[in-house]
């Protein structure tokens, strides 16, 4: 975001696999997966914030400072020093590509807003985000703002191709193997009550200062963070919603495939769900439901406000279950601990990251969880 105040059905599930909603009927035998125990809590020490899974069905997680970590059943290894990944796609057990975000430290700044390839041999830059939206700036068609990018969410197209969510630039794009970039849409901001913000604050009848001054409703930036391709083949991207974030007004949209240069809402770009608070990942399950993880019920301007970093939980986060058909979710986990990414495996077990705090440095007090959600 930008303001200061603060990604024929036989052929689509081979190359996309369960997570894309695929019939559960090509599900994979567990047995020769090299998935980790559902029934046990993985911790790991930091903080972690995206999920994602091997075609043998091994996990992959990101912490914030350390990198890239690969779980399987027996054993836990690093597999590349890379800091602040906010999003991994996945395309063979070997290779990884993860996009990185805007740098919480100076020791980030070479490497964030980054699309990496990670193979056993090396680490190699693809594409510079930073580069592309000083360059093109996809929401100036509505924002008179500087120019701003956090590359957070990241999905598989093709062999060659990757959609990528930008939150700070309010975009979805699209980026190749030979790092050219498009934007594939711009999501457009929609009128937001301040009166939560207020709230936060402080503010009394009169008062005088200049934040409990604003109108009743300001224009909030849109924060694409979650994204998904449906079995369908449409892009489905979700919204965090930014600054004075008024709770519950986050949206999912669906951008027709093979779309470019769109604005959402349009008629490329539908809505398909609302009433959600601060989305931060999303992935389709075997049978087509959308899964929904949102940050906290309480919103992320309430942990960064109330308490400032390391952030912790108020009311606690969300994974919420939706047909994308008819719009409606249901809440099938609740009160977790500051939830960032999640995963559907190949034997179609839901995992999710929690952690205890979010900071913007290292934290040796810290530890992230992994764990089954359904």
């Amino acid at each position: 975001m930008k303001n200061s105040y603060i990604m024929p059905v036989i052929i689509f599930c081979i190359i996309f696999g369960f997570v894309h909603g695929c019939d559960q009927s090509t599900s994979v035998d567990s047995e020769m997966l090299d998935v980790p125990d559902p029934t046990e809590i993985i911790t790991i020490p930091g903080q972690a914030f995206a999920l994602g899974t091997n075609p043998d069905g091994s996990l992959l997680v990101s912490e914030t400072f350390e990198g890239l970590i690969e779980i399987r059943k027996s054993t836990t290894d690093h597999i590349a020093a890379l800091q602040n990944i906010n999003g991994i796609a996945t395309v063979g057990n070997d290779i990884q590509y993860v996009i990185t975000g805007d740098p919480f430290i100076p020791e980030q700044q070479e490497t964030g807003r980054k699309l990496y390839r990670i193979t056993p041999e090396n680490t190699q830059e693809i594409a510079d985000f930073w580069a592309f939206e000083q360059s093109v700036n996809p929401d100036r068609v509505w924002s008179t703002l500087p120019p701003e990018s956090n590359p957070y969410g990241i999905e598989q197209l093709n062999d060659d191709t990757f959609l990528v969510a930008d939150a700070a630039g309010n975009s979805v794009l699209v980026v190749d193997e030979s790092g050219a970039i498009d934007w594939v849409a711009v999501l457009t901001p929609q009128p937001a009550s301040t009166e939560n913000f207020k709230h936060l604050i402080g503010c009394v009848e009169n008062d005088q200062r200049p934040p409990c001054q604003m109108p009743e409703e300001i224009p909030a930036e849109p924060v694409p963070t979650g994204l998904a391709i449906g079995p369908d083949g449409g892009y489905y991207v979700g919204e965090l919603v930014g600054f004075p974030e008024e709770l519950g007004i986050a949206r999912i949209w669906r951008i027709e495939p093979g779309s470019r240069q769109v604005l959402c809402p349009g008629e490329s770009c539908t809505l398909v769900a609302d009433g959600f608070t601060a989305i931060m990942d999303m992935a389709f399950g075997p049978d087509g439901t959308l899964y929904v993880v949102e940050f906290d019920a309480a919103g992320w301007f309430a942990l960064q406000d109330v308490g400032g970093f390391p952030l912790t939980p108020i009311e606690g986060g969300r994974v919420k279950a939706c047909n994308v058909g008819t719009g409606e979710c249901v809440v099938i986990a609740d009160e977790l601990n500051l939830p960032t990414g999640i995963t559907v495996g190949k034997d179609g077990t839901i995992w999710i990251a929690e952690n205890e705090g979010i900071d913007v440095a290292p934290n040796p007090n810290m530890t992230a969880s992994i764990r089954a959600v359904k």
